[in-house]
């Protein structure tokens, strides 16, 4: 059974979840980028307990895994979860669980349309990224 475009995108999303309530436990903070604004939050570091390592940036975080690299835009009031076609393919270029040669950039485009037609991700236009894609059951 191959993988499809949808399935990567909920995993590149759950990911970036995780990772940021790793951070939130870690730190004991709920909004992250205000943290790092105030510098209660180093802007780059580890966090051993959950093996991995970030750097923010902007609106943003890089996270660093143990198999995998996400990159992501917080969303308003510092949610996490929106993506575009070049944090996926960056995810898919360095995930373990997936052939990033299965995906390139022209069908994942495509791919992030049709799945945009059929109403299972939405492109709210929110800012401050609104060049973001959700999926379309996210409560954010």
């Amino acid at each position: 059974m191959s993988t499809t475009t949808q399935q990567v995108i909920e995993d590149y999303v759950r990911r970036v979840r995780q990772s940021v309530r790793c951070l939130q436990e870690h730190f004991r903070i709920d909004n992250l980028l205000e943290g790092v604004r105030e510098r209660t939050i180093p802007r780059r570091g580890t966090v051993d307990d959950f093996g991995l390592a970030y750097t923010f940036h902007g609106i943003g975080c890089l996270i660093e895994m143990r198999d995998a690299i996400i990159d992501f835009d917080f969303g308003t009031d510092g949610t996490a979860g929106g993506f575009d076609c070049w944090r996926i393919l960056q995810f898919l270029d360095s995930c373990n669980d997936y052939n990033a040669k299965h995906f390139p950039q022209e069908r994942l485009e495509s791919d992030i349309q049709a799945l945009t037609a059929s109403g299972l991700i939405v492109a709210p236009k929110r800012e401050p990224s609104p060049h973001l894609f959700y999926l379309a059951t996210d409560d954010d």
